[in-house]
Parts: structure tokens; C-alpha cells; sequence
């Protein structure tokens, strides 16, 4: 999926680009020394930016190294990304890994979406920074400055180093109105819990922070105040009326809120997750039905008769389709048409996987009804139960996506076999 919606950006990106700029897709190893006055566009495997970029710059690449001054916004798309240089305005940064280097300035807007994130020794931050990571660490030694604050929200924070300027962590706490229900909820749904913090350097400003666990060890310092709502199981191992004195040199407050535990969160979120992903799924179907319903009859008997053949079929459409996007994205040089032609292979393969869960589960259902008739109602009976057992695989912990992912082979073959037989000759 994450591999799908690189390629799809790339393909808006692509059709998106006025007529006056620079474009290069050219070569897995690009190198950029000299100055570049336009907007520009690259597309590589390795990209080494060396010259100053007077404009707009877009890079989507595996690995990213931004070592010079760029005038204008930039926009990194990439598994690696490191940052050396100036960015003179707004900067977003959507990768595997995010390592702004010594020195590095961004006096615009940051917005950094990524595994892994690392700021380092005299890291400049000019206008708000906004970072959503599994990590985010501030090595010990390193000097952060975050003129307009700092915010967090994801996994969990790790500062070793010293921040200046304030930090928040998922949200403010609030003690009239507070917004932390909200959290819980929207965590619930996405699958995501609050953050934890381990705090072992120093924050010159405040720290507002809502998160599952807060750690102060005995080299913490917060120099202003601390605004902090945790689980009370926290408060009271964690975070002693000694522990705070000592670390914060303000005020703290704490802010009750009905935070769940790590392990009512995750219970709740599979069973939301589940029932998320069943209504979706279920409106699918019945679009699906009312839009193909002879096809997915049909798609639906073959499945039945023919189980290890279309398995076979839906298998090799599997791995053989994303090698042939990966193909038409590689020699995109030799002509803008393979973009286009990889972004309409995209789509129809993300479809056809989605109509392919409806077909299955239609026959999977039918089997365990196994009615008299095969009729508009039985089939929306059959899959609705075909999708129930669906959302009941995905809260198997570990083997529930993947067994998702074998699931859908049967149905994408038999859709496929279908289409074939009763094509227009």
C-alpha cells in the first residue's frame, strides 16, 4: 500500500508540473552541483543535491542527501533523507528515515512525517515544527532550537540533548475543556495510541504533554513549566512530587483525564478496527453487487469450482503487477507515457484487489449458507458473513494482515479469470 501511494503521488506530481520546469528522471544516481533558478523535479534512486536551488524543489528517491541552500520549499519523498544545508522556506519530509544533520536550518514551516527522526547538534527551526514518528530522538549532546515550538505525536520521544523552545506532545492538557476523549477516540480508530516520552536533557521553554508514559530521569531539566496528563499508574511509579521539583524549575500541573491503559487500547482498538474495516468493506459489496452483479455471480462460481487454479492466477497477478509498475516507473525516462501507464495499472490493480475481498467473501459465505437459491438477497447475505470472518482474521495478532493479504489471491484470480472469459470479441 505505502509503495501504491508513492506511485500514485509521483504520477500527480508528473501531470501536475507547469511547462517551464526543470524536470529530471533520468539515471539512478543523480547528482546536482550547479545552481538551479527553476522549479525542479527529480526522480532517482540516489539523489546528492550540491548546488543551491533558487526555487521550489520535489525529490522522491530511496535515498535523499540535501547538502546546499534551497531558496524556496522543498519536499523530500524518500526511505533515507538527510538534510545538511538551509531551506529558506517551508520543508515536508515523508520517509523511512528523517536525519536533519549539524547546522541544518529550516526557517519556514516543517512538517515531517517518518519511522525514524533524529535532530542533531544546532538543528535551526524557524516557523513551528510539526513531527509525526515512530521515533523522535535529540542525541545527547545535541542543541535543538524551535523558534515557534516543537509538536509531537506518534510513538515515542527520546530527548538526550537540549530543545529550545517549547514542546508539546499530542496536545495541550485542558483542564475546563479537556480534548483528550477526542484523542482517545481518534487514536482508537487509526490504530494508534499516545505517545510515551523519556525525557533525560533539558527544555529550555514549557512542555505540555498527553501521553501513556513519562519518564524523568535525574538529568531531566525543564526550565519554564510543565502541563502533563498521564495515566494515574504513571503518575504515581513514575512521576514523584520529588522527581518533579527536581526536573521541573516552573510550575506543574497535572490535568485528570480518562486516559486507557496501553492494553485497554489496544483491545478496544481491534475491535474497532474490526468493525471499521467490516463497514467499509461491506459498502464496497454493496456497490459492488449493484454495479457488477453478473460479473461477481460468475466470478463467484468460479471461485467455488475452481479454487486452485484462480488461486494460481490471482497469485501471479499479485507479484507480477507491481514488477511491471516498477518497470514502467524505471525507463519513465525514455517517455512521460510509462508514468501515465504505471498510474492506471495502479489504480485498476488497487481495485481489482478491493472487488477481489468482495468476491471471496461472497463464496466463502456461500459455502457456510450454502442457500437454495443464488439471488441479489443471498448474495448480500454471503458477503456480509464472508466480511465478518474477514474483519475477524485481522485482529489475529501478527498473521491477521498477512493472512489478509493471502486471502484476497482466490478472489482477484477468479474476478480476473471472469472478465477474461466474457470479454467483447
Amino acid at each position: 500500500m505505502k509503495l501504491s501511494l508513492i506511485i500514485i503521488t509521483l504520477f500527480l506530481f508528473i501531470t501536475a508540473l507547469p511547462a517551464d520546469a526543470l524536470i529530471i528522471t533520468n539515471g539512478k544516481n543523480i547528482t546536482i552541483m550547479k545552481t538551479q533558478n527553476d522549479d525542479t523535479y527529480i526522480f532517482g534512486q540516489f539523489v546528492e543535491l550540491s548546488g543551491t536551488c533558487n526555487n521550489d524543489i520535489t525529490v522522491a528517491a530511496m535515498e535523499i542527501n540535501a547538502n546546499r541552500s534551497i531558496q524556496g520549499d522543498a519536499c523530500f519523498i524518500g526511505g533515507i533523507i538527510n538534510i545538511r544545508g538551509q531551506i529558506h522556506d517551508d520543508l515536508q519530509a515523508f520517509g523511512g528515515r528523517v536525519d536533519i544533520k549539524p547546522n541544518a536550518v529550516v526557517r519556514g514551516h516543517t512538517i515531517i512525517a517518518a519511522g525514524e527522526v533524529i535532530l542533531d547538534n544546532g538543528v535551526v527551526i524557524g516557523d513551528g515544527c510539526r513531527i509525526i514518528a515512530d521515533t523522535l530522538r535529540i542525541p545527547h549532546g545535541a542543541t535543538v532550537f524551535c523558534t515557534d515550538g516543537l509538536y509531537f505525536s506518534g510513538g515515542t520521544l527520546i530527548i538526550d540533548g537540549e530543545v529550545n523552545g517549547d514542546i508539546t506532545v499530542a496536545m495541550k492538557p485542558n483542564a475546563e475543556s479537556p480534548a483528550i476523549p477526542k484523542q482517545t477516540l481518534r487514536s482508537l480508530i487509526t490504530g494508534n495510541t499516545l505517545p510515551k516520552v523519556h525525557l533525560n536533557g533539558i527544555i529550555n521553554g514549557s512542555l505540555y504533554i498527553t501521553a501513556h508514559a513519562f519518564e524523568l530521569t535525574p538529568n531531566a531539566r525543564i526550565t519554564h513549566n510543565l502541563y502533563y496528563s498521564v495515566p494515574k499508574i504513571v503518575r504515581h511509579i513514575l512521576l514523584s512530587p520529588e522527581k518533579l521539583n527536581r526536573a521541573v524549575h516552573g510550575t506543574h500541573h497535572y490535568y485528570h483525564s480518562p486516559i486507557r491503559t496501553l492494553t485497554q487500547c489496544t483491545v478496544y482498538t481491534h475491535a474497532l478496527h474490526a468493525l471499521w474495516i467490516f463497514i467499509s468493506l461491506l459498502i464496497l459489496g454493496i456497490g459492488v453487487i449493484f454495479s457488477f452483479c453478473g460479473i461477481l455471480k460468475k466470478a463467484q462460481k468460479i471461485l467455488i469450482k475452481k479454487t486452485v487454479y484462480v488461486s494460481w492466477i490471482g497469485t501471479a497477478l499479485f507479484f507480477g503487477v507491481p514488477i511491471l509498475i516498477a518497470l514502467c516507473i524505471s525507463f519513465a525516462w525514455i517517455s512521460g507515457v510509462l508514468l501515465i501507464i504505471a498510474g492506471a495499472l495502479t489504480f485498476l490493480f488497487l481495485l481489482s484487489l478491493c472487488i477481489g475481498i468482495v468476491v471471496l467473501a461472497a463464496a466463502l459465505g456461500f459455502r457456510i449458507l450454502k442457500p437454495a437459491k443464488n439471488n441479489a438477497r443471498t448474495l448480500i447475505s454471503s458477503i456480509a458473513l464472508g466480511l465478518i470472518i474477514f474483519s475477524g482474521l485481522r485482529m489475529i495478532p501478527y498473521i491477521g494482515i498477512p493472512l489478509m493479504m493471502f486471502a484476497v489471491l482466490p478472489g482477484l484470480g477468479a474476478l480476473i479469470t471472469t472478465l477474461y472469459q466474457h470479454r467483447p470479441h
